[in-house]
């Protein structure tokens, strides 16, 4: 049975889902708040609401509903026992809808998810960490993951199709691009260096790390990246205006050479399994006398 609160709030979008939309008799970010649920109209007049419900200091969306169309398929009484089981019905359960929902959005959108994301949205829907927590692990990731350095002198060679053997520094090929006229377009080739390298694993982070740097980032349009290189004239490579970047993940490193000159490519993308490169760089630098260690130059946010 509903209680006496929860029955006003089931009488109120009852009553309003029952008159004509059209005539906007309540608004947006109309809410009712009992005890741990609370129902927020998202669009004026449409008595479509958010459903949400409070996880220690935490509310969290689990549900997006319409309930006029809800009255007019299925009628009243089926809508007050929807309210009810909304009430009732474990808060695990409701988050592993909500990413249920979210997956088939990113799938229709075609938007790639890291394993590491979606590890932590199960985690969240199973209770074992909060929104908060799960929130604040995703943005420490992005902002270890999404990191551009400058590199030493000796590895500028790893900008360009370099003399060494393929197999020796680990290079799988190479991305050549451009912005296009109006320097927001993105136009790409890929050329092949190693194939047998290409494993799924790779293919799969290629398209991510591809999609975080043109979401926000070097390869986004013209505009941002001659904004980045400008402020770091450290990453100078040569006197044409080009520029050069190391971006690493934990199994593989990508070396990008930005050029600003306009009317040719904008940009080269190498990409390096990371532990055959770095024993490559090992022993290149123990040949000169250096220490072994692979030391990156300066680090920026991509963030």
């Amino acid at each position: 049975m509903l209680t006496p609160e929860l029955q006003k709030i089931a009488d109120y979008i009852i009553s309003n889902g029952t008159k004509n939309t059209s005539q906007g008799n309540w608004s947006v970010r109309t809410g009712f708040v009992l005890d741990n649920l609370a129902f927020v109209e998202q669009r004026s007049g449409a008595n479509e609401w958010l459903a949400l419900r409070r996880d220690g200091g935490e509310w969290t969306p689990f549900e997006s509903i319409s309930f006029y169309s809800m009255l007019e398929s299925r009628g009243e009484d089926y809508c007050r026992e929807y309210i009810e089981k909304l009430r009732d019905t474990p808060l695990t359960q409701k988050r592993q809808k909500a990413v249920k929902l979210a997956d088939a959005i990113n799938k229709i959108g075609g938007a790639p998810v890291s394993d590491s994301a979606r590890l932590l949205s199960e985690q969240w829907a199973s209770g074992e960490i909060t929104g908060e927590e799960m929130k604040r692990q995703l943005l420490d990731t992005h902002s270890k993951n999404a990191t551009l350095f400058t590199v030493p002198i000796e590895e500028t060679e790893l900008f360009y199709s370099s003399l060494h053997s393929e197999q020796e520094l680990g290079c799988l090929g190479h991305l050549r691009g451009d912005f296009g006229r109006d320097g927001d377009e993105f136009w790409c080739t890929w050329f092949d260096h190693d194939s047998e390298l290409k494993t799924p694993k790779f293919k799969k982070e290629f398209d991510q790390v591809i999609s975080q740097l043109r979401e926000s980032s070097i390869l986004k349009d013209r505009a941002t990246m001659r904004s980045i290189c400008n402020a770091s004239p450290e990453a100078a490579i040569s006197m044409h205006n080009d520029y050069g970047f190391r971006y690493d993940t934990n199994d593989y490193s990508y070396y990008i050479r930005a050029m600003l000159e306009p009317g040719g490519y904008n940009f080269y993308y190498y990409c390096y399994n990371r532990v055959m490169l770095e024993q490559h760089l090992g022993a290149s630098r123990q040949e000169l006398g250096q220490s072994g260690s692979s030391e990156q130059g300066q680090a920026m946010s991509i963030g």
